[in-house]
């Protein structure tokens, strides 16, 4: 990661495998590794041009890593959230939904890190006055480094 942020390069999700995709991919985690392009269209020069402007997601055995900006707007857009109910105190009941196939590892500051399964809904509890900020885990932009994301609701 470190490298690739050093030179410039642009992130990217591969294998050298040479046995069974089924095998080594499907049985220990459902999606295998890949590189997600956020280009406009699929022609080559489109594609290119995503790529010289690191727009780029490399996706591994459930962990992503690329450009924070870039991780964060992909967090976002496949998350939805609501404010399902507030009590008397003024604390929300928010539902958050994950609305595609990735797993999520989150954490929320003072509460135990959890898996956020795709297409799943889960509830978190927001005190008044407070917001939604999460850490994506499974989520890389740096060597050490999580996309801590404010969630809208």
């Amino acid at each position: 990661i470190e490298r690739a942020k050093k030179y410039g390069f642009f992130m990217v999700g591969a294998s050298d495998i040479h046995g069974s995709i089924a095998r080594d991919y499907l049985l220990a985690y459902p999606i295998r590794n890949m590189t997600m392009i956020f280009a406009k269209d699929k022609s080559l020069p489109t594609l290119r041009e995503a790529m010289d402007n690191n727009l780029t997601i490399a996706y591994a055995w459930g962990h992503m890593t690329g450009e924070k900006s870039l991780l964060t707007d992909l967090f976002k857009a496949s998350t939805q959230c609501r404010v399902e109910r507030t009590d008397a105190n003024g604390t929300r009941t928010v539902a958050l939904t994950n609305t595609t196939s990735l797993d999520y590892a989150l954490r929320i500051e003072g509460a135990t890190p959890f898996n956020f399964k795709s297409f799943t809904t889960i509830y978190i509890s927001v005190p008044a006055g407070e917001k939604l900020v999460v850490a994506v885990d499974n989520m890389w932009c740096g060597a050490e480094e999580h996309p801590v994301v404010e969630l809208e609701f």
